[in-house]
């Protein structure tokens, strides 16, 4: 059973069956939730936020962007790294920051 506003409107198939149309229509749906991915991390959000997102907003199957995500994966293994690197560079300052802010709070208490 296919729900309504299963696919985002830029990724509507057509009717047609043709195993060409099929293909190409699947390419440019794949096209368009890697496009989606690649906004996500120009918001350096992880895997999971990124295909919860896209789930929620963009009725895109966790699956399928899980399957996206892969083959963006295994083609830049270079640039994943480096965002893998950064993503734990912010998680680690986001946490010394809280830690600071937390300190700071309990010194004023002392006062």
């Amino acid at each position: 059973m296919i729900m309504k506003n299963m696919f985002p409107p830029e990724a509507s198939f057509c009717r047609d069956r043709r195993p060409s149309l099929v293909r190409s229509n699947a390419a440019r749906y794949i096209r368009l939730v890697q496009h989606l991915i690649e906004k996500c991390l120009t918001f350096h959000m992880e895997r999971d936020d990124c295909v919860r997102v896209l789930a929620k907003h963009a009725n895109i199957q966790p699956v399928i962007t899980n399957a996206v995500w892969d083959g963006l994966l295994r083609e830049n293994p270079g640039f994943f790294g480096s965002y893998f690197e950064l993503l734990g560079r912010r998680r680690l300052m986001r946490a010394h920051r809280n830690a600071i802010w937390r300190h700071s709070m309990r010194s004023r208490e002392w006062w």
